[in-house]
């Protein structure tokens, strides 16, 4: 019984089968990379620059675009489980609508940060290195110890003290009554 036969018997009318060429039904390996390139065409490799962020607790990239006197800056937002980084444009972060996130391995992101659908402009590069140097050096001042803490008062009044007593002393050797005391102790008065 062939399936001609089965399906007219069913169906109750002829059918007619065609053959067609054997097609694999997995295509190689080699193919689908044409496909997806001629979809996506290949990206090449974009590295960036780490630093660290204005307040100095996390990590920040910089993608200094080609060309142009501007940058984008992506701020750290979490780790994922694969070793990559999810970061965030801050320009994008700063308008509040939509966060535009960017995979990141180390420096080099999996896309260019030009092609990304952004709602920010970078920023211009010199004043946000200009920004960040400010908030670096004044990083550096936050970090002493004694930086924007006031001295104990006790510690303030000891020392005054202590400079005052030594300002009496030093102006009491000198007051006339004294030295003609010592005289007066040798007997130098005396005919």
């Amino acid at each position: 019984m062939s399936i001609e036969t089965l399906y007219s018997d069913v169906y109750k009318r002829e059918a007619t089968y065609y053959c067609l060429d054997s097609v694999p039904l997995q295509t190689t390996s080699q193919e689908l990379q044409a496909k997806q390139d001629a979809i996506i065409p290949p990206t090449e490799v974009v590295y960036g620059e780490k630093e660290v962020s204005k307040p100095g607790k996390h990590h920040v990239i910089f993608y200094d675009i080609p060309g142009s006197s501007k940058r984008y800056v992506f701020g750290y937002q979490k780790e994922t489980g694969k070793g990559d980084s999810i970061y965030t444009c801050n320009g994008c972060r700063r308008q509040g609508k939509k966060y535009t996130p960017i995979y990141v391995m180390n420096t080099t992101f999996h896309v260019d940060p030009c092609h990304l659908p952004h709602n920010c402009t970078p920023f211009e590069k010199y004043k946000d290195k200009a920004e960040r140097a400010t908030y670096k050096i004044c990083r550096s001042f936050r970090s002493k110890r004694s930086t924007g803490k006031k001295p104990r008062q006790n510690e303030t009044k000891r020392k005054t003290r202590r400079h005052h007593n030594k300002s009496k002393k030093k102006t009491a050797a000198v007051q006339p009554e004294d030295i003609l005391k010592s005289l007066d102790m040798y007997n130098l008065f005396e005919f």
